[in-house]
């Protein structure tokens, strides 16, 4: 639903939730851990919404995610990661995706440092969710060899 001033959810007309129905996500998961995150997405079952306070938020001049937690609230996704890896071999970062658009933080997008991450996760207010339009999450065995030739 496109933002408004005064959003209030009972307003919602019943045409958009009929439109909406094809996105309707069938499973979900609270993620607890950065490497949780990095788990659900390196298996491709879904993106990951996350809600926390909001404060004064903005990127540094490489592009990482400054969070500093305020009296309102928001909701992002993340929806990759990247960098090079840590000693324990998760990813330096998290690709953050903003609802606001393109004139926002770096064209909507902000890397979210693995300490950033920490630090919200922290916060009793803040809440991350595996979201997945799938059926049945239960990962399948694969051949790499057969779907990812070199």
């Amino acid at each position: 639903m496109p933002y408004t001033p005064e959003y209030n959810p009972q307003d919602v007309p019943k045409d958009y939730l009929e439109k909406a129905k094809q996105y309707l996500c069938f499973k979900g998961a609270i993620l607890e851990t950065y490497e949780d995150v990095v788990n659900w997405l390196g298996l491709g079952l879904g993106g990951v919404s996350y809600g926390t306070p909001w404060g004064d938020c903005s990127v540094d001049s490489e592009g990482y995610f400054i969070w500093r937690p305020g009296n309102g609230g928001h909701a992002n996704a993340i929806l990759g990661y990247g960098g090079p890896e840590d000693s324990d071999g998760l990813p330096e970062y998290l690709e953050d995706l903003n609802s606001w658009g393109t004139q926002s933080l770096d064209g909507g997008w902000a890397k979210i440092r693995r300490s950033t991450f920490e630090k919200m996760k922290k916060n009793k207010n803040t809440v991350v969710v595996g979201i997945s339009d799938m059926n049945n999450l239960k990962p399948r065995k694969i051949s790499f060899e057969e779907h990812f030739p070199i």
